[in-house]
């Protein structure tokens, strides 16, 4: 019985011990997942902060003359037009002339904020300046989409952050801003699309970014997903995926979406 009841107190012990051996490289191997979890979440709240800040001390500055450039007067001169004649797809020099140098979107932006606040500075370059900082906060996900380093992708949100072209197209209205923002919603959903991530809304990102941004500054815009299809050619880890690229509702829209404005206007 002694030995019976040793039997089973060695047994019960061992068990136990070999419950703890087989727990404890789980519980060592969650730990860096946990951690990785904790430093995505803190930086992604870094990177909210950073640009916030970023739309925060620009924003005082969007009413000043000072802050004028030349190219502004061809946005809004025209919005100016298109919302004393409600004609809001044509954009027009202030002498009646046609103005389709550019695609539509600009304008559209710079008459959003006109109907919003006013004919005033700050309406006018309102909506650019919520694009650079959206930009900023979207380079953080399309680094992490790359690196999965927080840290990395921190960094290198405060680099976009200090970049000085976004900073001047951000208080302007010019469309180079929201080109910068367009971009990187494609690059952010085609970089996802490439690395096995199949949801709707990631093929939204890709090809409705990259329709935005063929509205706002024509051909250019087709570069994000030009170069997602060249890299998924062309590199051998990611060349399966290449034909996940294309989706059967996102792709005719993005086309219908990018050449609406140009055929209605030739």
């Amino acid at each position: 019985m002694h030995a019976a009841k040793g039997f089973e107190y060695d047994t019960g012990m061992q068990s136990e011990s070999a419950v703890h051996n087989q727990a404890g490289p789980t519980n060592k191997d969650a730990y860096p997942n946990d951690a990785h979890l904790c430093a995505k979440s803190i930086c992604r709240k870094g990177a909210t902060i950073l640009a916030a800040l970023f739309f925060l001390l620009h924003l005082p500055g969007l009413p000043k003359l000072s802050h004028w450039r030349g190219d502004e007067r061809f946005y809004t001169d025209a919005a100016v037009q298109m919302a004393l004649s409600g004609d809001y797809l044509t954009p027009k020099y202030p002498d009646g002339a046609l103005r389709f140098k550019k695609p539509i979107l600009p304008y559209w932006a710079v008459l959003a904020g006109i109907k919003l606040f006013g004919f005033n500075y700050l309406a006018s370059r309102l909506a650019f300046l919520i694009a650079g900082a959206l930009s900023v906060w979207l380079c953080f996900e399309l680094c992490l989409a790359l690196t999965q380093q927080p840290p990395l992708a921190l960094f290198a949100t405060a680099v976009m952050a200090s970049n000085l072209t976004l900073h001047n197209t951000s208080i302007r209205s010019t469309p180079d801003a929201l080109l910068c923002l367009f971009s990187l919603i494609s690059l952010l959903g085609f970089v996802r699309i490439l690395f096995g991530e199949a949801r709707r809304v990631v093929y939204g990102f890709a090809y409705l970014g990259s329709a935005l941004a063929v509205a706002t500054k024509g051909l250019s815009g087709l570069l994000p997903a030009s170069f997602a299809l060249l890299f998924a050619l062309l590199s051998k880890t990611r060349r399966k995926n290449a034909a996940n690229l294309l989706h059967p509702v996102f792709v005719p829209l993005a086309v219908l979406i990018g050449v609406a404005w140009y055929l209605w206007v030739f």
